[in-house]
């Protein structure tokens, strides 16, 4: 990517797993400047990410009355 003064990576990864008797899979694109990062690592840590905002901030929202939260992943 021009201008970019890091190295970019990318990692697509491919879920499959069964719901309700039925097969479900889906892909996703992770981009990240850790280079020396296993791909499993980086799974599980979009996964615990993803944790934190489906509950974390659903607990805010309901719970505590929070009415909009500004979130930044950069620097």
């Amino acid at each position: 990517m021009e201008g970019c003064p890091y190295k970019l990576r990318v990692v697509r990864y491919h879920e499959q797993w069964e719901e309700n008797g039925k097969e479900t899979e889906r892909f996703m694109w992770l981009v990240t400047t850790l280079e020396a990062a296993d791909y499993r690592v980086l799974w599980e840590m979009m996964h615990r990410v993803w944790d934190i905002e489906e509950n974390g901030f659903h607990q805010l929202k309901t719970y505590y009355h929070a009415k909009a939260l500004l979130l930044s992943r950069c620097g």
